[in-house]
């Protein structure tokens, strides 16, 4: 079994301003994973699956509810796992692209989100609007 710990800002989704921070304990056991948030807003939740990004989801989702984004790489518009990566990583890391499209660098979900980059943070429903719209451009050769 492998825990990790992880915290990470909450911004208001109005303003965009930090009003807080979330911590997770992240617990992996075989194919297992299970996010429990154990500070923070929504303390006490659970959430378990075979997949780190699609647990986030599903607290993100809460937090929306509440008005909150996480503020971590997870969270950010123009990123989203996938690929050999998000499959060998369980959704845990994500490759990030320059403006040509071209992967930069590999980040973990769990990231705090870089300051410059906080007009990226994102509703889940904005980041899957997003990758669609990343996607049909790809199957018509705009990004290569």
């Amino acid at each position: 079994m492998k825990k990790e710990t992880h915290e990470i800002p909450l911004y208001e989704s109005s303003s965009l301003k930090q009003v807080g921070a979330i911590v997770l304990e992240v617990t992996v056991e075989d194919s297992k994973i299970v996010t429990e948030v154990i500070s923070g807003q929504r303390k006490g939740e659970v959430f378990s699956g075979t997949n780190h990004f699609w647990n986030l989801v599903s607290l993100r989702e809460k937090l929306e509810e509440d008005g909150l984004l996480l503020g971590c790489s997870g969270s950010q518009e123009d990123l989203f796992p996938g690929g050999m990566l998000g499959q060998t990583s369980c959704g845990k890391m994500m490759r990030v692209f320059d403006d040509n499209y071209h992967p930069t660098e590999v980040v973990s979900i769990y990231a705090p989100i870089d300051l410059d980059k906080i007009d990226l943070l994102a509703s889940f429903g904005s980041q899957k609007k997003f990758r669609k719209m990343w996607l049909q451009q790809a199957r018509k050769g705009r990004f290569y």
